[in-house]
């Protein structure tokens, strides 16, 4: 009678994959220091990853698929503002942002592994495949947006998708190199506080000039 298999192996394995391709990069990464880490034997890692390249791929896919998850929630609810409740509604993005920005400064030496790729150019497009989700994603929100009247009608939605994906792309690779961890809530306010100067319907923009009415609005941007 064969011997159970151990149900545990699958999850140690990735665990101590992962540490591995962060410490050393998955082309420099050896098998043989994986299995030690999570204390089993090389039989068992080829019995559930054909190669460290797929044990990588199963460590990036579990990265992306919750970065996807913090992402697609942060945009989700455009069709859902009316210029009435803005004020509600950008702070609740704020703070579905930061959450997003949580993960990624919690999760930063694995991000970082993501961006570059393991440190093997036959990985490096992958965080390029997320840009452009991301872009899409955001294309999709701006959309959404138009439609309850929160940005102007007449601005190109592809070329602003690339400009509002982008800098929230290039914060993101900046916050996962910082030292110190900064104030998430300040700098996504003001994230969106140039979005909405640059794209924001008449209405919005309005709501930026006048005075006592739209304090709220104003200081939740600040």
């Amino acid at each position: 009678m064969g011997r159970a298999s151990d149900a545990t192996a699958a999850p140690r394995l990735l665990e101590a994959a992962e540490a591995i391709f962060v410490e050393h990069g998955l082309d420099r990464a050896r098998v043989e220091d994986i299995t030690a880490l999570a204390r089993v034997s090389k039989g068992s890692f080829y019995l559930h990853f054909e190669s460290k390249e797929a044990a990588f791929r199963h460590v990036v896919e579990a990265i992306v698929t919750t970065m996807g998850t913090y992402m697609e929630a942060a945009l989700s609810s455009e069709g859902d503002v009316s210029i009435g409740n803005l004020a509600e509604y950008f702070e609740g993005r704020v703070s579905k942002e930061v959450a997003l920005f949580e993960f990624l400064w919690d999760s930063r030496r694995r991000i970082r592994l993501l961006l570059e790729g393991g440190k093997s150019s036959a990985f490096l497009h992958l965080m390029d495949e997320f840009a452009d989700r991301a872009r899409r994603n955001a294309a999709k929100a701006l959309e959404a947006g138009i439609a309850s009247g929160i940005y102007q009608k007449d601005f190109d939605v592809e070329l602003a998708s690339i400009y509002v994906a982008g800098a929230y792309d290039r914060l993101a690779r900046h916050v996962v190199r910082l030292e110190e961890k900064p104030d998430f809530a300040s700098m996504l306010r003001l994230m969106q506080r140039l979005v909405l100067r640059g794209l924001a319907s008449e209405d919005v923009q309005c709501m930026f000039e006048a005075p006592a009415s739209t304090r709220q609005l104003r200081a939740s941007l600040l």
